[in-house]
């Protein structure tokens, strides 16, 4: 991925669960902090689409969870 010519955003998300959407997500470098066990599958889409809009974490490999658990 590193080495290709196009703009790319990897996110890692933690546990992944059903759960209604509840807001805010909190993204990070991995190894910059102790994330939460769990992402909302609606809220990691938004932050997906969110990124591909305003062109946020271009050609990085964020860390993904619900902000509030």
């Amino acid at each position: 991925m590193r080495a290709c010519g196009v703009d790319w955003t990897l996110a890692r998300a933690v546990a992944l669960t059903d759960k209604p959407a509840k807001g805010p997500l909190r993204a990070v470098e991995p190894g910059t902090e102790k994330p939460a066990r769990f992402v909302n599958c609606d809220d990691l889409a938004a932050f997906l689409l969110d990124t591909v809009e305003k062109n946020t974490w271009i050609r990085q490999t964020p860390l993904v969870w619900n902000a509030r658990n």
